[in-house]
Order: C-alpha cells, then structure tokens, then sequence
C-alpha cells in the first residue's frame, strides 16, 4: 500500500530564508533598494502660530469628545438615581451608546466630504 503525499502550494515556493541559504548575492540585492535622502524631500514647513492653534484646537476637541465618551458611567449612574429614576440601567445606557456611535459615526461621513471639498462646506454652514 502506498501512501501519496499531498504539497499545499505553500510547500513548493521557497520561502525567503531558504533564498538566502542558496543564493546570498540574490538575497543582498533585494535588500539594497534606493532610499531617499533626507535632503530630497527638505526641511518640514514651519506653520507659525496657526498651526499650532490648530493642533492645540484639535487636542481639545478630542479631549472633550473622548472624555465625555469615557466618563458616561459617571453620568449614567448619575441619570439613574436622577432624571430617569423609573428607567432601567440598560435603558439608560442607549444614550451613551448612541451619542459614541454619532460622534464616531460621523467622522465616516464628515472626513471624505471635508477631504473633498476642504473647509467650503462648514463655510457655507457658518453663513447662515
């Protein structure tokens, strides 16, 4: 009785390791691909003072959001015993839930049109 021994397609291609071992001077070549030089690209852009406004802006946009994201445990304990003392826990925590997924959610949305378009879309909203 003989046995047939089956070679996933895997087993058949070398695998790099095994290059190296046959042919060394292959191996080196494909490791010497051309960098840039720190020169081609030059030295990054100084923004001055709007664009550390706008990083310092951005911080505290994320500090808040992500913060009130994190601390609604602190809330929801707080609405419970409060405002929505007949809800349950699980009710309550729907709002949590669904002010994470709007504020993220949007982004989804927000991010390609801001990406398209630039600013000209929150302008056009702020001129109303």
């Amino acid at each position: 009785m003989t046995t047939k021994q089956t070679s996933s397609p895997m087993s058949s291609t070398p695998s790099i390791n095994e290059k190296i071992q046959h042919d060394p001077e292959a191996a080196s070549s494909q490791d010497s691909s051309p960098l840039p030089d720190d020169d081609t690209y030059g030295p990054a852009p100084e923004g001055g003072t709007k664009a550390w406004l706008n990083a310092a802006c951005g911080f505290c946009i994320f500090f808040c959001c992500l913060g009130f994201t994190s601390c609604f445990g602190v809330l929801q304990e707080y609405y419970t015993t409060h405002q929505l003392r007949e809800r349950t826990p699980d009710e309550v925590a729907w709002i949590g839930s669904l002010t994470s997924f709007i504020q993220f959610g949007g982004g989804g949305l927000s991010g390609p049109l801001f990406d398209r378009y630039g600013a000209t879309v929150s302008e056009t909203f702020a001129k109303r």
